[in-house]
């Protein structure tokens, strides 16, 4: 594991009120996501599909995903 790095992100629209991700900025991959707010059942279930994931391959996956 490299060096992990935290992101933290206040959407607006949407339930979550604060998104913080845990990235290795090394090997580019999610390695932690957090949500505070919202349906606690969708986020985890989103935690639990991009753990692990390259960033790169996360964001287009997720890219154009709206809330609502």
């Amino acid at each position: 594991m490299g060096k992990i790095v935290t992101f933290e992100f206040v959407p607006s629209g949407v339930c979550a009120k604060k998104i913080d991700v845990n990235v290795d900025v090394e090997n580019k991959t999610v390695e932690g996501v957090s949500f505070n707010g919202g349906c606690n059942g969708n986020h985890q279930g989103i935690s639990r599909l991009i753990c692990g994931q390259n960033i790169d391959e996360v964001a287009t996956k997720l890219e154009g995903v709206r809330c609502g």
